[in-house]
């Protein structure tokens, strides 16, 4: 990981606990490529879904309208993809 930190790759956001470094990556492309290659469909799922659960537990009255605008677009995108549907129609829930 201190490699990839060295080479500008990733930002290391918390190492606290060494068996769970929290870290994200600072090129789209080296994320995209990540993603698209190494998640199977399944895991991909799993994933919008916490996202999309971690962003409902935001706190919301902190937030200005266009923020809370960006985040129920990315809560929609999140859950379409955690329930792997194109479009809202399609959702089991309404």
């Amino acid at each position: 990981m201190k490699e990839l930190e060295i080479g500008e790759l990733v930002e290391i956001l918390d190492e606290s606990d060494p068996k769970n470094i929290i870290c994200r990556f600072n090129k789209s492309f080296l994320r995209e490529s990540i993603y698209q290659i190494m998640l199977y469909k399944d895991q991909k799922k799993v994933l919008h879904q916490q996202l999309a659960e971690h962003i409902q537990s935001l706190p919301s009255g902190v937030m200005d309208l266009d923020a809370i605008s960006l985040d129920i677009d990315k809560l929609r995108a999140h859950i379409l993809m955690g329930e792997d549907v194109k479009d809202e129609s399609d959702l089991p829930f309404k």
